[in-house]
């Protein structure tokens, strides 16, 4: 949620039972040096989170682990050395011209600083370019300005009635499995 730049505090539960929870705050002031990675937050907002999930993996990363062999030491090394506006480009620039860095991009199958950098906007892509359902099934952006007006595949695709990527129907047995499960145990 940070990555998309939805809010500036979140709240991670862990456990329920064990009321085991985490709090992150944006807003919250702290010494420099004490939290790095939010430190290039506040000096280049949303996008350091969305090169980090590019970096170590997300939802939207072909390999798990996003650049295999990029963890947090490294990504802050690369990150800290980009001098200016911090964004794919000046990131791929500088891992590119690490050789060390330059190796691991070229081991994860990008033989060219362009090919890294096409890598890095498609995830930054994602997370600006998302899109949303309202309440009545419009295809909205996360400002809120309609994209698309409902139709009676976007009902169905939010009601879950459908495929998510071919929008084709579930089959009775899909569907039977879904309306057993219990949400309170995702």
């Amino acid at each position: 949620l940070i990555a998309y730049g939805i809010d500036t505090k979140i709240i991670i539960v862990n456990s329920w039972q064990q009321a085991w929870y985490r709090i992150i705050d944006l807003d919250t002031p702290t010494e420099v040096g004490e939290y790095p990675l939010y430190d290039l937050y506040k000096d280049h907002g949303k996008i350091i989170f969305q090169l980090y999930a590019a970096c170590l993996g997300c939802d939207f990363t072909e390999q798990k682990c996003g650049i295999n062999g990029i963890g947090f030491k490294k990504f802050m090394t690369i990150a800290s050395a980009v001098e200016g506006k911090l964004d794919a480009k000046s990131f791929s620039r500088a891992m590119w011209n690490n050789d060390s860095m330059q190796q691991i991009a070229t081991q994860n199958g990008m033989k060219k600083e362009a090919e890294l950098e096409a890598y890095l906007q498609g995830v930054v892509n994602v997370f600006c370019n998302t899109t949303i359902y309202d309440e009545h099934s419009n295809t909205i952006s996360l400002t809120g300005v309609t994209k698309e007006t409902a139709t009676n595949k976007s009902k169905q695709h939010m009601e879950g009635s459908v495929h998510p990527k071919t929008l084709q129907p579930l089959s009775n047995d899909i569907l039977g499995k879904m309306n057993k499960l219990d949400n309170a145990q995702l």
